[in-house]
């Protein structure tokens, strides 16, 4: 089992391999800190270049951007209160009140000193649990393993170890799961929902997915929050490394086993689906409360606060690969970017993996310890020069992106409907997500979609019916059963029973909770959606009906009915919908639609939509402009950066010999 070892060490001290976890490193820190730039977002954006690499470095890579980011993510909080993710809200909460105090060098440090430590302890739970976690999927058959991958998603779905919405998780979750049977069954061959589209046959390319629900978004985003982009000019961030890293030292030692318990904690909660760094955080951050002899400095900025959601979420970080590497079962979305790395260079992770190759096993996970420590290494010069980054205006930001994105989905198949696809992708994403549907969802049911198909079909092929009553099978199908139970009794019951107590709509829209208005277009939205996919699918042989009827049916149908009439009882009960305020809208975090980001959607969209009529790159200098306009930016520094970005993008082609659409007008 633990063969191989050796030669991961002599993979990662080779310099080559070591600059590439680096540069993800690098990136992880800028896009945690920019605020509408999330670690997730910016996996998504450089997941298609990976493609042709090996697995091992590309994996890597994402690893070192969804490390750093999970920590830096923190670090935008903390400067300008605006979090680059939900993991950094806890510390956000303290760590930008310690910094008003004139004290950002110490909580700056804590930051990064408690996220290493949080990094080490999960690195250790990760060698400890994966080899265990081998050892058991090695065992199962068939019928478990599709099991196994379904009662992920309805962990992930019901929100049975968290707060979510059980029926919203599951919906979307539905809709991931229809997204998987688009294109040609596996067993049989026979091509659902576009055989008049030849391109679309193999389904929906991974990488256009992952860019239209993270990246396409995020560009969005980006023009709704320009203004946050301000907040740090006046801050004071001289202080000696030294020093601080003296003062930690001392607060280590006087709270030692705080950080020893919530990197306990952090690690346990990463290796269970559906939880990761966000349930990590606010659990670790929930510890530190509940231990603390100074309660009262909660919410007032408290470092105790910050060192344990920070030690909680970082230790999270490993761990999420756990069911990844040992049952090719992601978790979160960043795991499930990190198996779309796997799965463009051709590898599925699973038990077999350290028989097979083992070597990819240990480098992946000491490859874990690296990204910690280079995270540290970046991180500390990053605190001085963060200020500058976050001075990078979205005039600038929002045509790089499209750029990037645009390259990414054309490279992933050679097709320019692919840009298109991933621009629909992309603002469907952005509709759904301001009637808080979870995104990251819909991504684990499209990817574990096909798995979960393929392997329940072909072990209902073996054994029949009876072959889900085994022992092994069984007992899951009673697990999932109990869990969607628990799930909605936890969280959907108490919701309903809210809405009959009387609760406002004023509790619903500071809370961030979706109002009846909400539910009701949601619910009747799925609802036609859900009837289209059974109509269409009921026309279907036996074999590629299966999945996507049952889904439309069985879940998507009832999960639409519940969230409907969760909305109608609401607005009798409470009210439609109110305008919601500006802080409430920042605190969402979803596109704000104002004139400003209308003309800068349909700015991109025209963009991305003309790439094949004038050409690439004549089509991001017309959004540069476009959007440069809008956002008030001086027309001068719209040439020069027009002629830097042609020209970067040119070069950047060149040195790739990747050739992108010319236009009609070029030869």
């Amino acid at each position: 089992m633990y063969q191989g070892i050796g030669d991961a060490v002599l993979f990662l001290l080779d310099v080559s391999n070591l600059s590439w976890i680096a540069f993800g490193t690098v990136l992880g820190l800028v896009a945690g800190t920019l605020p509408g730039v999330s670690g997730v977002a910016m996996m998504a954006l450089i997941l298609p270049f990976t493609f042709g690499m090996a697995p091992e470095i590309s994996v890597l890579m994402l690893i070192g951007v969804y490390a750093a980011s999970t920590y830096s993510s923190s670090t935008g909080g903390i400067l300008y209160n605006i979090p680059g993710g939900a993991a950094g809200i806890p510390t956000t909460v303290e760590g930008y009140k310690i910094a008003m105090r004139g004290e950002g060098g110490k909580v700056l440090s804590t930051d990064i000193y408690a996220s290493f430590i949080g990094s080490v302890i999960g690195f250790i739970g990760a060698l400890i649990l994966t080899p265990i976690f081998i050892q058991i999927a090695s065992n199962l058959g068939t019928a478990e393993r599709g099991l196994f991958a379904l009662l992920a998603l309805v962990l992930v779905g019901t929100g049975a170890l968290s707060r979510a919405d059980p029926a919203r998780g599951l919906l979307a979750v539905g809709i991931g799961l229809v997204v998987g049977t688009v294109g040609m069954q596996s067993t049989t061959g026979y091509v659902r929902f576009v055989g008049d589209f030849p391109q679309l046959w193999d389904g929906f390319h991974l990488v256009w997915i992952i860019v239209g629900l993270y990246a396409i978004p995020q560009i969005f985003r980006l023009a709704s929050i320009e203004k946050y982009f301000n907040k740090t000019r006046n801050m004071n961030l001289d202080y000696s490394v030294w020093h601080e890293f003296k003062q930690f030292l001392i607060y280590f030692r006087e709270k030692k086993y705080l950080f020893l318990r919530v990197g306990v904690l952090g690690t346990v909660v990463g290796a269970l689906p559906g939880l990761g760094t966000v349930a990590a955080s606010w659990l670790g951050y929930q510890e530190a409360y509940r231990s603390s002899n100074k309660k009262e400095e909660f919410g007032n900025g408290s470092l105790d606060g910050v060192a344990g959601s920070e030690t909680a979420n970082n230790a999270a970080v490993p761990t999420t690969l756990v069911p990844l590497l040992a049952l090719g079962i992601p978790g979160s979305a960043a795991a499930a970017l990190i198996l779309g790395a796997f799965l463009l260079a051709g590898v599925h992770p699973g038990p077999q993996m350290m028989d097979v190759n083992p070597t990819q096993i240990w480098i992946i996970l000491l490859g874990l310890f690296v990204t910690g420590a280079f995270f540290v290494i970046f991180g500390l010069p990053f605190h001085k020069v963060v200020i500058y980054v976050t001075k990078v205006r979205p005039t600038y930001l929002i045509p790089a992106i499209v750029a990037f994105s645009a390259i990414g989905t054309y490279l992933a198949t050679g097709f320019v409907e692919g840009i298109y696809i991933a621009l629909v992708i992309g603002l469907a994403s952005m509709l759904v997500e301001r009637l808080y549907l979870p995104i990251a969802n819909v991504l684990l049911g499209a990817i574990l979609g096909p798995t979960i198909e393929h392997e329940l079909l072909t072990a209902y092929n073996i054994g029949g019916i009876g072959r889900f009553f085994s022992p092994g099978a069984g007992s899951l199908l009673s697990i999932i059963v109990l869990i969607i139970i628990a799930g909605f009794y936890k969280n959907f019951v108490p919701s309903l029973v809210e809405l009959f107590k009387g609760t406002s709509i004023d509790d619903l829209m500071r809370s961030n909770r979706p109002t009846p208005l909400h539910d009701i277009l949601l619910g009747a939205s799925a609802l036609v959606a859900g009837g289209i996919v059974a109509w269409i699918a009921s026309g279907y042989p036996a074999a590629p009906a299966a999945v996507p009827y049952a889904v439309a049916v069985y879940l998507v149908l009832p999960m639409a009915t519940l969230i409907l009439l969760k909305g109608i009882i609401g607005a009798a009960r409470v009210g439609l919908y109110r305008s919601p305020s500006e802080e409430e809208l920042a605190a969402s975090q979803h596109v704000q639609f104002n004139s400003v980001t209308i003309v800068v959607i349909s700015a991109v969209c025209v963009a991305m939509l003309s790439v094949e009529v004038v050409g690439f790159i004549p089509a991001i200098v017309g959004l540069i402009f476009i959007v440069g306009i809008t956002l008030r930016s001086r027309i001068m520094n719209l040439v020069i950066y027009a002629a830097f970005l042609s020209g970067a993008l040119y070069f950047f082609l060149s040195f790739f010999r990747i050739q992108m659409p010319a236009g009609l007008f070029l030869p």
